[in-house]
């Protein structure tokens, strides 16, 4: 609020000792919601502020090699844009959610191969998914470790893909007086 003459004072005392001309100005005040939009994999608009009952557009352009899966706060909204009106329940933050088109395999064998089997192997997984990899050893037979990690003995591995992986899981017969 403020005065024709510019005067912001609220409130305002004058003393009458000539004519004034003055109107209050109100300005009519609406809420208004902050909306981000992002992407690690693609370029983005629609970021900014908006007012309650606003129509508002956001979009995603995937990056070279990469393409829609979802919006982060809706599992079945795949389109590219998207149209909504502001309201007070509207989220604040929208990332979309994109995934490389290249695939990897991610392949893991025992050496001796008769000393076990590994399960969990894939020929078409995406970028930073994760593959769970299991070792059975047969019966006399024990993990001593794995090409990637020498030291490792464990029969589970958690493995988030970036690249193409060729595994082996070195094994050894438990000699007769450790079984």
């Amino acid at each position: 609020m403020r005065w024709s003459d510019g005067n912001t004072a609220n409130p305002r005392t004058l003393v009458a000792n000539r004519d004034y001309d003055i109107i209050a100005e109100f300005h009519h005040k609406t809420d208004t919601k902050q909306i981000s939009v992002d992407s690690y994999y693609g370029e983005t608009t629609g970021s900014g502020t908006y007012h309650l009952g606003e129509l508002v557009e956001i979009s995603v352009t995937p990056n070279e090699g990469f393409h829609m899966v979802h919006w982060d706060d809706d599992d079945n909204e795949t389109d590219l844009v998207r149209r909504f009106y502001i309201t007070r329940y509207t989220p604040r933050y929208f990332e979309a959610i994109l995934e490389s088109d290249a695939t990897y395999h991610i392949r893991a064998v025992c050496e001796p191969e008769e000393a076990g089997a590994v399960t969990g192997c894939v020929e078409a997984a995406h970028y930073e998914d994760s593959v769970e990899l299991d070792v059975t050893p047969a019966p006399g037979w024990k993990i001593v470790g794995w090409s990637d990690d020498p030291h490792f003995d464990g029969d589970h591995r958690d493995i988030d893909v970036y690249e193409d992986l060729d595994l082996v899981v070195y094994m050894e017969e438990i000699p007769d007086d450790e079984g």
